[in-house]
């Protein structure tokens, strides 16, 4: 990974981490990376949002993983999340904003609102104290 595109990433990850404080509890910022791939994840009310960068396609990736009513933790990659009739339908009406050119802000910023849509969604519930 390429120091700008490191840089693009993590500036996204920041105005993330500002915007979902609006809406939800956000804490314990943790960034782990190791030249290829860059990881960050937050704790979101009683679950955590992860946000992934590297190899082999250079995409934004993001996990989200909500406790049940039991306190068992599960975890939800994109593919998981849109086994949620409602999150498929907003995922396929709702595109990432490419207009400005820059792939990782628009998928990073296009999973910001998929979070929003996901505070609507009472499985997600464990998000929001």
């Amino acid at each position: 990974m390429t120091k700008a595109a490191r840089g693009i990433f993590f500036d996204c990850i920041d105005k993330a981490y500002s915007a979902l404080s609006v809406g939800f509890d956000v804490s314990n910022k943790n960034i782990n990376e190791d030249g290829v791939v860059a990881h960050v994840s937050f704790d979101v009310g009683n679950g955590m949002i992860e946000f992934l960068y590297g190899p082999p396609e250079f995409h934004v990736e993001i996990f989200v993983s909500v406790k049940n009513d039991d306190d068992v933790l599960t975890r939800y990659d994109l593919a998981k999340l849109m086994t949620n009739d409602d999150v498929k339908s907003w995922v396929i009406e709702n595109r990432p904003d490419m207009s400005h050119g820059d792939r990782v802000k628009a998928e990073v910023d296009w999973f910001v609102l998929l979070l929003g849509k996901l505070k609507t969604q009472p499985e997600f519930s464990s998000l929001i104290l």
